[in-house]
């Protein structure tokens, strides 16, 4: 839906922090597909994700996240058995939903191009059962959300009048 590329074109806009998604970039280096990753792997997502996260706040307390531990804990409810998600939700229960002011997420699509990283080349049922999963443990973790449904110059749009509407280019 855009969403990686969406989060570098406003960091670059207002001159904010990026942080990239940690699994992916896992992902990409290891050359391996997160569907493959068990609780382990995961764990690490989760503590490195809000490691990278914390550490690009404090550079530009206006930072655009990629992915954060939700996401993680998207693919781990969905990849995990029962037993394993609760686990790992136990072990990493202190990693969670720091310091955001607002997810926005972006709503699948029919047609997409996947990234050959995830199985975003999974039919759209699949897609909207992680995104219906991410909803979940927004709502769970009372981490404030908006959904955008748009294209991507809607979705970046939405978010930079979000951004220009609570002074954060001011605060920079």
């Amino acid at each position: 839906e855009g969403k990686s590329t969406c989060a570098k074109d406003l960091s670059i806009y207002f001159n904010g922090g990026y942080c990239p998604e940690f699994s992916r970039c896992y992902a990409e280096h290891n050359k391996i597909k997160l569907e493959s990753c068990g609780i382990s792997e995961i764990e690490m997502f989760i503590h490195n994700q809000l490691r990278a996260t914390l550490s690009s706040t404090m550079n530009n307390i206006l930072t655009f996240v990629d992915g954060d531990t939700v996401t993680n804990l998207a693919y781990a409810r969905l990849l995990l058995t029962n037993e394993k998600y609760e686990k790992l939700v136990e072990r990493t229960k202190d990693f969670y939903f720091s310091g955001f002011h607002q997810a926005f997420l972006f709503a699948p699509h029919e047609k997409f191009i996947s990234d050959g990283i995830r199985n975003m080349a999974a039919p759209y049922e699949i897609r909207m059962a992680t995104f219906q999963t991410m909803l979940e443990l927004y709502e769970e973790h009372n981490v404030p959300y908006t959904i955008l449904n748009g294209s991507y110059k809607e979705n970046f749009e939405a978010i930079k009048e979000y951004v220009e509407r609570h002074s954060w280019s001011k605060i920079l």
